[in-house]
């Protein structure tokens, strides 16, 4: 099968949730003896092209990394024909929104090629999201931005995708609900990990200036408001009362961040929280390993960080906020721990009772990973898409 993804980010542009997917997805297939080629915005650094992991990135140098464009769409269409011409390409993948700008024009049809689209949140999760940062200019102007985008981008695409895909049974519900797509033209299929541990460094938490007796508090995301990790700094206070040796390692970057390092100074908690900044791919696992509890605080309604299911395969107890697309992911008290959304004082509760009861953090992290290895593993992930791809060739 030649597959050609069309994904407006990667892991050489950034480190995140869709675009671990797209790359495991990518590698996946590719090593099954799928040609797969994948066409993004620019490179951050100027490349053109990078041949690795049995696949070739095509990158739009002259498109803003990472952010969709008009220029995109034009130059991106021109690279996906001139590919065509030779490599014939059976199917196209769209990483969210990546070949919105195709199935708008219809070029799809004139070129005989089904589009399968990965959708991990839609415009609804956008809209709620924003609500739940309060009212404000800024937030009515985003509310009104996404209204947009559904009307004029997302629906007259969504429905001449040939499938799509959901990541969670939420997702799936709102697809049909908000793009009127029949049953048998969504599926539901959780985003995988790669379930492979990577060996842990002992020399680490040294290294990020911790003793060997503090508790460490993991939050591991993009550094966005939305994303919530101001609600761990918040929360640390209250922890601290009870378990004086809790730190909080925060990992990732972002516009946010600045904000969040204000914060930490006015709290007075210079000494209980750490920022790493990005950390490389093939590295996370190991600060996946120092952590005695994982916390996901987001505000943000969409499927799930993939973070999430990652610290669970490491046998992490998490703590995340209560949003319906993890129903099917965690059973609270049994593999994890739900809080409800922006409640700083229930998430602070929740992190002492987990770091005062190893019994209890060591069962419950123990059947997160099963929970992980056995739903959401990065193979099974490749085997349902492979499958998806194989019905939409057959039915065309």
């Amino acid at each position: 099968m030649k597959i050609c993804f069309l994904t407006r980010t990667t892991l050489s542009h950034c480190l995140g949730g869709m675009e671990v997917h797209t790359y495991l997805l990518a590698k996946g297939l590719a090593e099954r003896g799928h040609q797969v080629t994948m066409i993004t915005t620019g490179h951050p650094e100027g490349k053109s092209r990078e041949d690795k992991d049995g696949f070739v990135t095509h990158f739009i140098s002259k498109s803003k990394p990472g952010k969709y464009s008009a220029l995109w769409s034009v130059l991106a269409e021109e690279k996906l024909l001139e590919l065509h011409r030779t490599d014939k390409f059976d199917l196209i993948f769209s990483e969210s929104a990546g070949a919105f700008w195709l199935l708008k024009k219809g070029l799809n049809f004139k070129l005989s090629l089904p589009v399968v689209v990965a959708l991990h949140g839609i415009f609804y999760n956008e809209l709620k999201t924003r609500l739940n940062l309060g009212l404000s200019v800024k937030n009515i102007l985003a509310v009104v931005y996404f209204l947009g985008l559904y009307l004029f981008r997302d629906l007259p695409a969504i429905t001449k995708a040939t499938a799509v895909i959901a990541t969670s049974a939420e997702q799936k519900r709102l697809i049909k609900k908000f793009y009127f797509m029949p049953e048998s033209k969504v599926f539901t299929i959780f985003n995988g990990i790669d379930t492979q541990m990577t060996p842990p460094d002992k020399e680490l938490k040294a290294k990020l200036g911790f003793k060997p007796q503090d508790k460490l508090i993991l939050s591991m995301a993009r550094l966005k408001k939305e994303k919530g990790v101001h609600l761990a700094i918040t929360a640390l206070p209250q922890v601290l009362k009870h378990i004086p040796e809790a730190k909080l390692l925060i990992v990732g970057n972002g516009e946010y961040g600045p904000e969040l390092k204000k914060m930490v100074t006015k709290l007075h908690l210079e000494n209980e929280v750490r920022f790493t900044g990005t950390v490389p791919y093939a590295e996370i696992g190991k600060y996946f390993h120092l952590a005695d509890v994982f916390v996901n605080s987001t505000i943000r309604e969409n499927g799930y960080d993939l973070t999430i299911v990652q610290a669970m395969a490491y046998g992490k107890v998490v703590v995340v906020s209560k949003l319906k697309s993890l129903l099917g992911v965690i059973e609270p008290g049994e593999n994890g721990f739900l809080v409800p959304r922006g409640n700083v004082r229930e998430l602070a509760q929740t992190l002492v009772m987990v770091l005062e009861n190893k019994t209890l953090s060591t069962a419950v992290g123990l059947r997160a990973q099963t929970k992980a290895r056995e739903h959401f593993d990065v193979d099974t992930m490749i085997s349902a898409t492979e499958a998806v791809f194989n019905k939409v060739l057959q039915e065309k």
